[in-house]
């Protein structure tokens, strides 16, 4: 007898501190997962501002497979989702992407709850305005040996991080490999 099993898969994407209107990057990547077919798999994906981090991971509270991509203060908050603190319970992550968190918010220490976290975190300290945010970096809760954290050190204006054509084929290769 075939097996005609669907796995759910949801995708949250977190905007920054100013919402949809400055994650454009953010925005067309949510889209553009909205239209992927993946045999075998429910695709959803969903564009949050930061400040609705509690409502995405309740969310993706649904889906057997979990993935979050955040951007700066977006950023942030998907490791809120990920990570156990006195805000809500923690979920489980497949896969944690983030993009220029802001040394502005906590990234609290990931724990086993998410399985896989890859961060993109900008090296560029040039003295303009939009380069005072961004910066931050992720890091593993004490004892956790089995959530696979990588970084990539990027230069680029913050304001863009999102809107990289190649950054943003990094992210869907991603995505597509915790579905594999």
């Amino acid at each position: 007898m075939p097996n005609n099993t669907v796995k759910s898969y949801r995708i949250a994407f977190i905007g920054p501190l100013g919402g949809a209107r400055l994650a454009t990057g953010m925005v067309a990547m949510t889209k553009a997962v909205q239209d992927w077919t993946l045999p075998g798999h429910d695709v959803s994906a969903k564009f949050f501002s930061w400040r609705q981090w509690r409502a995405a991971g309740e969310w993706l509270e649904g889906a057997e497979v979990r993935a979050v991509v955040g951007y700066s203060s977006g950023a942030n908050a998907a490791a809120w989702i990920g990570a156990s603190t006195r805000r809500r319970t923690p979920t489980r992550l497949d896969l944690l992407i983030g993009l220029d968190p802001t040394i502005w918010l906590d990234r609290p220490p990931l724990p086993p709850s998410v399985t896989r976290a890859h961060y993109f975190w900008n090296g560029n300290f040039l003295p303009f305005p939009t380069q005072i945010v961004g910066h931050g970096r992720y890091r593993l809760a004490p004892g956790n040996t089995t959530t696979r954290l990588t970084s990539n050190v990027i230069f680029d204006f913050h304001g863009r991080v999102d809107r990289n054509p190649r950054r943003q084929q990094a992210i869907y290769a991603m995505l597509r490999a915790v579905v594999s």
